[in-house]
């Protein structure tokens, strides 16, 4: 996976690129250039290019790629000045190596037309927006499996149980359940009065710790401090008046919602408290259940399927795009994860290809999503090479 490298590492790479005068590479308009660097003085960069580059003025952006040791390193840099055979840039704010992509990122040619829409269905809920998308895959194949499990474990353990969908927002209404809707964690507490775990040990920040919840306090309800402190105090001590011993909240998870939630709960302090092995199961039929309510229609009413959005293309390689929206309503929704249907038109054909949105950050006023395709053909992959960067195809191995 693709990282950025650190101020002292950048610098070294600068360096590098001087001393061993390795080639860059920079790609416009489909027309390949090959640059080297001839000065660092302390804010600039001097390239010597290998033939002059049409329609490059100054002030533009460039992308240029570069090969060290078998690691492929990319930059972005603006142009401040231009002559003979020279551009001067200003020294990059980052580098990022360990590319996960193979080819060089480009402009999309003036012949060529990109429209982007949302691949699956999507929705409006009227829930507290999720800052994680859940999406809905698989088949129901495992329900009667699961059910069955989930009620034998409540029963040999004498668990308490109880499954939540939630209607409407107002329905959010126990300090448990606003939580898990602004949160989409799962609450777990093996021992009440141990309190909130300290650390979540699943990999995908899964369960709700007592960094998690004061941070739901303060950027929720804009309490912190002492005035925390005190709201789980008094969360823990009316479960513990309530006589709940162990207690577990899973939610219910619907692309970037909460829709409701699985609880289960042990009252004697005798017994083994729910473990992980438990969560793990009803983590499993909460995803299950998410299935079960689309395909049953329970979110119909409330679909929005809008047509190819407005979206301007920055870059794209043979393995991705990268693209900002200037819908607020749409743009939203463009969450990591998130599968999109992109259409690419040429003189020759149209593909239509899947692409996931596997990162997105700001600059200025902007919102960048970065998407990776996927399923590519081989033929499709070969005329898309050939289609942006203007030469054969070359590459035995898929550019992902």
């Amino acid at each position: 996976m693709s990282k950025l490298v650190k101020r002292i590492e950048k610098e070294f790479f600068l360096k590098i690129l001087y001393d061993e005068q390795l080639p860059v590479t920079y790609y416009k308009d489909r027309a390949e250039y090959t640059l080297f660097l001839k000065a660092i003085p302390k804010d600039t960069m001097v390239f010597k290019t290998n033939r002059p580059i049409d329609g490059l003025t100054v002030s533009s952006k460039v992308s240029l790629m570069f090969s060290y040791r078998g690691d492929s390193m990319l930059f972005d840099a603006d142009v401040t000045d231009m002559r003979d055979g020279e551009i001067v840039c200003k020294i990059p704010e980052s580098i990022r190596k360990n590319l996960d992509r193979s080819h060089m990122r480009v402009k999309l040619p003036p012949e060529v037309h990109i429209s982007i829409s949302f691949l699956n269905d999507r929705y409006s809920l009227p829930f507290p927006r999720l800052r994680d998308y859940y999406p809905v895959e698989g088949t129901l194949s495992t329900l009667s499996s699961l059910k069955d499990q989930v009620e034998k474990t409540v029963r040999d353990n004498d668990y308490g149980y109880k499954l939540v969908i939630f209607n409407k927002k107002d329905e959010i209404s126990s300090p448990e359940e606003r939580v898990l809707a602004h949160t989409g964690k799962t609450l777990f507490l093996p021992e009440v009065k141990n309190g909130f775990p300290k650390e979540d040990p699943y990999n995908r920040n899964r369960i709700v710790t007592e960094d998690v919840f004061n941070r739901y306090l303060l950027e929720n309800m804009g309490i912190e401090g002492r005035a925390a402190d005190a709201i789980s105090t008094r969360f823990f001590q009316e479960k513990t008046n309530r006589g709940i011993a162990s207690d577990a909240w899973i939610p219910i998870l619907f692309q970037e919602y909460t829709v409701g939630y699985i609880r289960v709960w042990l009252r004697d302090e005798k017994k083994l408290p729910l473990d992980f092995m438990v969560i793990d199961t009803l983590h499993k039929y909460a995803e299950v259940m998410a299935q079960v309510l689309k395909q049953k229609g329970y979110f119909d009413q409330m679909k929005v399927n809008p047509p190819p959005f407005r979206a301007t293309v920055r870059d794209i390689s043979v393995s991705g795009l990268l693209f900002t929206c200037p819908v607020p309503d749409i743009s939203l929704k463009l969450m990591i994860g998130c599968d999109l249907k992109v259409t690419i038109a040429t003189l020759r054909r149209s593909l239509d290809i899947k692409a996931t949105i596997t990162r997105n950050y700001r600059e200025k006023t902007s919102t960048y999503m970065g998407c990776q395709f996927k399923d590519m053909s081989a033929e499709d992959i070969r005329y898309l090479f050939e289609c942006i960067y203007a030469k054969p195809f070359t590459d035995t191995k898929v550019p992902y």
